[in-house]
């Protein structure tokens, strides 16, 4: 019985938001490597034009790995954290995903916005919600 209770007591909406926020963060990192972002256009004398497109992952290869786990790892550090530390922990993952959005903007930030977002609803949620008087009105 008690480990349902702890159990229960670990998801709340602060932890919910934060699971979001990973979440979107991860669907983010995957458009980045595997959505075209590049266009490729060639010619030869002949006239003959080609256009394609390439990923990021076709044209900088496993390294793009590295930069799309950073705001991956930085989301489910609050995840990872209980006790004490967690709120936090929950408020620098925010600022360091904001961080990476907003200096990151102009090349993969923007797809990490909604990310930052969810973070910074789990930041301002409270993590316990307030129990509710019931009155009656008879």
């Amino acid at each position: 019985m008690d480990q349902r209770r702890e159990r229960r007591g670990y998801w709340n909406a602060k932890r919910v938001a934060q699971l979001i926020a990973f979440v979107l963060a991860t669907v983010a990192g995957m458009a980045v490597l595997f959505v075209p972002s590049y266009t490729l256009a060639t010619s030869d004398s002949e006239g003959n034009e080609a256009v394609g497109s390439s990923t990021v992952w076709e044209v900088n290869g496993p390294i793009s790995l590295l930069i799309i786990a950073i705001p991956v790892a930085i989301t489910i550090l609050p995840l990872l954290v209980r006790g004490p530390a967690w709120p936090a922990v929950s408020v620098v993952a925010a600022v360091l995903i904001g961080l990476f959005a907003v200096i990151g903007l102009f090349t993969v930030g923007f797809y990490f916005i909604p990310a930052v977002a969810a973070d910074l609803v789990a930041v301002f949620l409270p993590a316990r919600l307030p129990a509710t008087r019931r009155t009656s009105t008879a």
